[in-house]
């Protein structure tokens, strides 16, 4: 059985949810470039392109496009979203959201009162918030999210505005693992079986 971080192989998890979310934190930035020293004006490096890229086919690769997404103002995090639906060539309702350049509460409060009919929302964001605001909606795991990581929590609940810290992980994904699961594609023998990213529905 393929195994993914937890030891867990999200393709096969039994779905229980009635709401998911998904937390992506923006792709790596690049501080080199002259951006008038505004930081919502700073742009995504090469190497953040790429990343945001990557995850946009993984999303379209496994069935879990958003229905909706809430993104940051920041430049590097509208870029990101952008970037990674243009790459997994899908689409969904985006809402600029000035909470998710804010602190943890300001993120629970765009997902309890901005998520609306969405039964799989995407939030984009930034660093230190994403991985405190993960932590309490999955009942205190502790994360280290990092850049152009994507996280999956799904929730027993119907509606945004109940949902709690009561989230079950079902992924975490990166540009790293990806780049992995890529070249053991590359190199797995004839006939033989490289990893899969899960999909929706198996």
């Amino acid at each position: 059985m393929n195994k993914w971080p937890g030891g867990t192989d999200p393709g096969r998890v039994i779905i229980l949810s009635m709401v998911s979310l998904l937390m992506l934190r923006h792709a790596k930035s690049d501080w080199k470039v002259e951006y008038g020293h505004d930081d919502l004006h700073r742009p995504l490096a090469k190497r953040g392109v790429r990343a945001a890229r990557a995850i946009g086919r993984f999303l379209a690769e496994t069935g879990q496009v958003p229905d909706r997404a809430l993104v940051s103002p920041a430049l590097r995090a509208t870029q990101t979203l952008d970037l990674a639906a243009r790459a997994g060539h899908w689409e969904c309702r985006v809402s600029i959201c000035d909470e998710l350049y804010g602190g943890v509460e300001d993120v629970f409060e765009a997902i309890r009162d901005r998520g609306g009919d969405s039964k799989l929302l995407m939030i984009v964001g930034h660093q230190p918030a994403w991985s405190l605001a993960a932590s309490r909606l999955a009942s205190g795991a502790a994360f280290d999210l990092p850049t152009a990581s994507l996280l999956r929590l799904d929730f027993n609940e119907d509606i945004w505005s109940t949902v709690q810290g009561n989230g079950l992980i079902r992924w975490l994904v990166t540009p790293h693992l990806l780049a992995e699961e890529r070249r053991s594609r590359r190199t797995a023998p004839v006939g033989g079986k490289g990893r899969r990213p899960p999909k929706e529905g198996t």
